[in-house]
């Protein structure tokens, strides 16, 4: 999970399913079906503006890449 403005990595996942388990924790998301918005990020799925590059206010990208 990456910080929009400073690029500084907030959280580190073992896995999308965790990320989107602790979204839904705390509120932010409503269910676990989010880890497809988490997944279009990670992957840079294409889209109208060029690529997503935020989900659910954050950035995310995996940790080897």
């Amino acid at each position: 999970m990456i910080d929009l403005v400073t690029g500084e990595v907030l959280m580190s996942f073992i896995s999308q399913r965790e990320a989107a388990a602790w979204l839904v924790k705390k509120g932010v998301a409503k269910n676990t079906n989010c880890v497809s918005s988490i997944s279009a990020v990670c992957i840079k799925k294409p889209c109208t503006n060029g690529y997503r590059k935020k989900a659910y206010g954050y950035g995310w990208k995996f940790k080897n890449s």
